[in-house]
């Protein structure tokens, strides 16, 4: 399918649902849970693999997790390392997925189907119906949504960044960026200028102990004539928020 997509498709992007990638191993990886259960290793899996914002966090967070549990040498492992760059979101920060990707997507009407609307036991000629009333209950949600779109919004600050936003984002989004205008307290601002760029570098104030792969650190460059700030954790680029 890649040969095919990169020859019919030139300039797509092409990567491969994470959860189907980790399935694929999970006989294996069930017995590594199990056996490393005590020391939570199901966690830390999965917080190297959904956790890093940065490649070189990632190197860092897979490496340290393959000397913790003395895993150098696993086979399932090694397979999941070389396929990396395909499935990790910290090697395709550049692209955006509004938070959620494509097989999500899908899987997520699939999920809402089966759980509110029909089942295994479903006879064709009610499926039919059970389609018309699941598309009839997501357009009165997404109706709903766009009322509240409209309604003026509370803000935490009068910053005309954030009163723009709330007046285009809807209210998921707008509390997720909420969240993340707290968060930005706690970073410290420094002067870093390169080669005559304006750039900054942002410190995390609160360094976790839990994760001690965390880069912690990341340089912004700015063009102020335009308006335009760019950092490397590519968060922006990414989500969106």
């Amino acid at each position: 399918m890649g040969v095919a997509i990169a020859k019919e498709f030139p300039g797509v992007v092409h990567k491969i649902c994470r959860w189907h990638v980790v399935n694929k191993h999970m006989p294996h990886l069930t017995n590594l849970f199990g056996m490393y259960a005590k020391k939570n290793f199901k966690d830390k899996f999965y917080s190297v693999l959904n956790h890093p914002l940065t490649p070189v966090e990632f190197e860092a967070a897979w490496q340290e997790l393959l000397d913790e549990f003395d895993l150098q040498k696993d086979g399932t492992l090694d397979s999941l390392y070389c396929q990396r760059q395909l499935y990790v979101p910290a090697y395709f920060k550049d692209q955006y997925c509004g938070r959620m990707a494509s097989t999500q997507r899908s899987e997520s009407s699939n999920f809402v189907m089966k759980k509110c609307f029909v089942n295994k036991h479903t006879a064709l000629h009610r499926f039919a119906k059970k389609m018309l009333d699941f598309m009839h209950s997501r357009k009165m949600k997404e109706s709903e949504e766009s009322y509240h779109g409209t309604s003026k919004r509370l803000t935490r600050s009068k910053w005309p960044f954030e009163i723009q936003v709330s007046r285009i984002y809807t209210r998921n989004v707008f509390k997720d960026f909420e969240k993340k205008m707290i968060d930005c307290t706690a970073y410290d601002i420094e002067d870093n200028p390169i080669e005559g760029e304006t750039c900054y570098l942002v410190t995390h104030t609160n360094r976790s102990s839990k994760l001690s792969w965390g880069q912690h650190q990341f340089k912004v460059r700015a063009n102020k004539e335009n308006g335009e700030f760019h950092c490397e954790c590519k968060e922006w680029q990414h989500t969106g928020t």
